[in-house]
């Protein structure tokens, strides 16, 4: 039970990891975005796939460790 649970958390904590370099390489997603909506999305796009990164490295420890 807990080996499937782990994996899909893997499986979501990627897909939102996925999320945020969609996020960094785009920028913002409005249409008209100014440089500092753009610095803005950049910033919490980084904080988001640096911790998803860790928690993904986390349940891939968990997963191989159980």
């Amino acid at each position: 039970m807990k080996r499937w649970m782990l994996n899909i958390g893997i499986v979501l904590v990627t897909l939102l990891l996925v999320a945020a370099v969609f996020l960094f390489i785009n920028g913002s997603l409005e249409m008209d975005p100014t440089s500092e909506q753009i610095e803005k999305s950049r910033i919490a796009s980084s904080i988001m796939g640096i911790i998803c990164f860790a928690v993904d490295g986390i349940l891939i420890k968990l997963r191989i460790k159980g």
